[in-house]
């Protein structure tokens, strides 16, 4: 269990930084191209990180049952997300996102425990 958990960590953040920085190069501009894009080390970092996650996600598929395991990627995955919006994009967090996320752990708890 504590070997998935540390897993799932580095998956949740690995996807949840590369779509930051992915995010963050397509910001740039209105409509920036991929030539433009190729020279921004934020899109090939976040690109690499968001790769990444998909190698560590296959992993967690491997480890575990299907059912559980993907509900708790998705769900960690939304809840680092909204984390990073905030904290480095200055994305609103309301009472109703932070409801939304209580809900979201809520359940990954209600799906893992046995």
């Amino acid at each position: 269990m504590i070997k998935t958990l540390c897993i799932l960590a580095v998956y949740a953040a690995s996807s949840s930084v590369g779509l930051t920085l992915l995010k963050v190069s397509l910001n740039r501009g209105a409509g920036a191209m991929l030539s433009a894009l190729a020279g921004d080390w934020r899109f090939w970092a976040g690109s690499l990180l968001y790769g990444t996650g998909f190698v560590i996600w296959l992993v967690l598929l491997k480890l575990n049952n299907l059912s559980t395991i993907f509900a708790c990627a998705a769900g960690s995955l939304v809840v680092m997300t909204a984390l990073l919006g905030y904290f480095f994009l200055d994305e609103a967090v309301t009472a109703k996102t932070v409801s939304g996320l209580l809900l979201i752990m809520s359940g990954i708890y209600l799906v893992t425990v046995k």
